[in-house]
């Protein structure tokens, strides 16, 4: 047996549920690290889109006036009023 034997050997005692292929293609990929992956490639994505935004987009500036009633500034007493002798 070459050595390539030995690693098949071993690879089938060690792991006999993963399937071990010489080839690159159709080799079998284990879920997990599909789907971390995946996650990442998102991840990956939205946070380039978000980069992306930060330098393309400048902000515009602009006045802004609120009017606040007087109601919410001074709001009325609940103390009962005092009577004057």
């Amino acid at each position: 047996m070459g050595r390539s034997g030995h690693f098949d050997l071993v690879a089938a005692f060690a792991a006999p549920h993963i399937r071990f292929d010489r080839h690159l293609h159709g080799a079998a990929m284990p879920t997990l690290f599909r789907f971390t992956m995946i996650l990442a490639t998102i991840a990956g994505l939205i946070y380039g889109g978000m980069v992306l935004l930060v330098m393309v987009v400048k902000p515009r500036d602009r006045e802004v006036t609120v009017r606040i009633p007087s109601e919410r500034l001074n709001p009325p007493s609940t103390e009962p009023a005092r009577r004057t002798p």
